[in-house]
């Protein structure tokens, strides 16, 4: 489980118990936060992810591929 919050000054995950806090940059606009989470989870935490739940809200669900 994830909670983004989006339009922050810079990109970070931090994990708490079983759920994930992540701030991203990107705006929530037409899939951009989507898609900054998909490829932040990649980089910093070698993670290939897709968002399973949640594509229009701040919780989402992830499922690693």
């Amino acid at each position: 489980s994830v909670t983004v919050k989006p339009g922050a000054k810079e990109d970070k995950i931090v994990k708490e118990g079983s759920e994930y806090k992540v701030w991203l940059k990107a705006k929530p606009v037409d899939g951009k936060a989507n898609l900054a989470l998909v490829k932040l989870f990649k980089k910093e935490l070698s993670m290939r992810v897709r968002v399973k739940q949640g594509s229009t809200s701040k919780r989402k669900v992830l499922e690693c591929l």
